[in-house]
């Protein structure tokens, strides 16, 4: 297997962290992802049964530390696996994060695995990990991922749609709500970018897993996948990417162009 052409970990989604009014600053310290853990508080925080933003402080101080000179590396690996079929959708981004960091078998297979989360900010955080092995399974993945994806209803009810066609959907804000006959439930777009259609309107009567919204990634989106793609992409892949490249795609900046342009640079110097 080459050797990637530099170090990079994978970027698509960040998780991020509000500091609540009135807390004080040794509660916030406590709770906050900045807090040193020593390798026991790491692999107890691992729990499936911890709070989430415990699981998740411990993810991060993980990924940080994960690499070949890391010593004793090899108990956190069954615990992060676990939690490869967390729940909290926000744990599995994390962990297919995470689990680029260090090209053990277990974590290659749990990344082959995600590919097929429900979630597309999972598939897209697992494809760029799988890239950090030269890995061929993200390919198909990351080039799916430089399209629209459709963002289907949470729950089956009425729909309130807040957004315009051409507004920014950002990760975790609350795009529209389905109202339910228990309590309303919010639409959110699993990674960041922009409204480009509205498949059922602005408020319509709607099934689980009915399209809600088209969205197209970001710039932020499109670059990571565009660095990953440097490792994984074939020559049949450059007419995907020379509209990047030339700046032509809309709302992407001077950015991705130049990660497109590195990107098809690095596929035609393999030659395949």
């Amino acid at each position: 297997m080459a050797k990637p052409e530099k170090k990079r970990g994978p970027l698509l989604v960040a998780i991020v962290i509000v500091a609540t009014a009135g807390i004080g600053a040794l509660t916030w310290y406590r709770n906050s992802f900045k807090q040193d853990l020593v390798c026991d508080q790491i692999l107890e925080r691992l729990d499936p049964e911890s709070p989430p933003r415990d699981i998740q402080h411990a993810l991060s101080q993980l990924e940080e530390r994960l690499g070949p000179g890391y010593e004793g590396r090899e108990r956190f690996r069954e615990p992060v696996v676990v939690l490869a079929s967390s729940e909290h959708v926000e744990i599995r981004r994390m962990v297919a994060w995470v689990m680029g960091r260090e090209p053990a078998q277990e974590y290659r297979a749990g990344l082959v695995r995600m590919l097929a989360d429900e979630d597309v900010g999972v598939q897209l955080n697992a494809a760029c990990s799988l890239s950090n092995f030269n890995d061929p399974r993200a390919r198909p993945r990351l080039l799916g991922g430089l399209g629209s994806f459709e963002v289907g209803a949470p729950a089956s009810g009425t729909l309130d749609i807040k957004v315009e066609v051409g507004e920014p959907a950002s990760l975790g804000a609350a795009l529209g709500v389905v109202e339910t006959s228990a309590e309303p439930v919010d639409v959110r777009t699993p990674i960041n970018g922009f409204i480009e259609g509205l498949p059922k309107g602005k408020d319509a009567q709607v099934k689980k897993g009915d399209a809600v919204l088209v969205v197209a990634p970001g710039p932020k989106v499109i670059s990571n996948i565009l660095v990953a793609l440097r490792f994984v992409g074939l020559l049949e892949d450059v007419p995907r990417l020379e509209p990047f490249a030339s700046g032509t795609v809309e709302r992407m900046g001077d950015d991705v162009a130049k990660e497109a342009q590195t990107a098809i640079a690095a596929i035609k110097k393999r030659g395949k």
